[in-house]
């Protein structure tokens, strides 16, 4: 596995949003004119859309939405990679919630149903014609995935604990989400994705344990939003340091499969507190292109960073978003799109 950037960098998006505002007949504008994503996208340099896949057939990021979402990318020069959340909405770092089929399923139950899932999951992709090999089994599994999860009041921080009461059930439904992609995907690559971006020694000892227990890990993920955490370390500088404890201790390239930046403090709803600035990059448009100029310069210089997905540049129609999306409330580009794919 190749380290580093250069032209092996993955330059990607997280834009689930896209289809369905397409949909509404929403637009995107660049040029004083209205433009294909996708296509601007690509025109940027970007090569990669991340596509999130919720169980069930019907509905946001379901089987059919999933795979509309990554033909319209393919068909525009991105190259999907797909993440089986093994939830039927959304999970993240603060929640994991099983299918409601498998709740009532022992752990080994369940990894079992997981394995088929995932098999029927890679097939339909297969056949429709979606060109990937690129995988993440869950989405933030720091605390567990599928239902096996830590809630408040464990001591979820500490890894020996972690260790001794979540991660062993945690990669067994990991191996078998894995396991049934091989068989449609024999040499599939595999990222285990994790949100503890402020904690490198967490991130070390969920990767070294999880690669002990016999999961897969080609790339090691990981958030990355700067302004989520007051009173933390944000800077570039620091990241970086995160990064290179992880990469060098475990020795796999990392991944940034989800990063923004706002343009504005102005936010509503669960992310209106995600407004500590990196110093040196005010919120505000000008800001939000500087921080991501440099941010995807940092990606491109330092050498066990192999990628990195901006998380919903499209969805400028949320007011829990708009100000991390890279373009205005009513679809005009921001700067930051404009230095969206420039290495330094």
């Amino acid at each position: 596995m190749t380290m580093g950037a250069g032209n092996n960098f993955l330059l990607g998006v997280d834009s689930n949003y896209a289809l369905f505002m397409r949909q509404e007949g929403l637009e995107w504008r660049a040029d004083a004119g209205p433009v294909d994503l996708f296509r601007l996208y690509s025109g940027q340099q970007v090569g990669w859309l991340r596509v999130r896949v919720w169980t069930g057939n019907d509905g946001p990021s379901g089987l059919r939405y999933a795979g509309q979402t990554a033909l319209w990318g393919q068909n525009n020069g991105l190259r999907p990679y797909l993440v089986f959340f093994l939830s039927a909405d959304w999970a993240d770092l603060y929640k994991q919630p099983a299918p409601a089929p498998w709740r009532d399923m022992s752990v080994v139950e369940r990894a079992e149903a997981v394995r088929d899932y995932s098999r029927d999951t890679a097939r339909h992709f297969k056949d429709i014609g979606v060109a990937t090999g690129l995988y993440e089994i869950g989405n933030e599994i720091d605390y567990g995935i599928c239902g096996v999860f830590a809630g408040e009041g464990a001591d979820r921080d500490n890894p020996s604990w972690m260790k001794e009461n979540v991660w062993e059930d945690t990669a067994a439904i990991v191996k078998a989400g894995q396991a049934g992609i091989m068989d449609i995907d024999p040499k599939a690559r595999f990222i285990i994705h994790l949100a503890h971006w402020w904690d490198p020694d967490f991130c070390v000892a969920y990767f070294q344990d999880m690669l002990a227990s016999g999961v897969q890990i080609d790339y090691l993920g990981l958030s990355y939003f700067p302004t989520s955490g007051a009173g933390l370390d944000n800077t570039l500088s620091c990241f970086g340091k995160t990064v290179r404890r992880i990469t060098e201790t475990i020795e796999r390239p990392l991944l940034v499969a989800e990063y923004a930046y706002p343009s504005s403090p102005d936010i509503s709803g669960q992310f209106s507190t995600w407004t500590a600035p990196v110093p040196g990059y005010p919120l505000s448009p000008a800001g939000q292109a500087d921080w991501l100029r440099d941010f995807i310069g940092l990606c491109h210089a330092q050498s066990g960073i192999a990628g990195a997905f901006y998380w919903s540049p499209e969805w400028y129609t949320s007011e829990i978003w708009h100000e991390f999306s890279l373009f205005f409330p009513g679809g005009e580009a921001k700067p930051a799109l404009r230095v969206f794919h420039k290495p330094h």
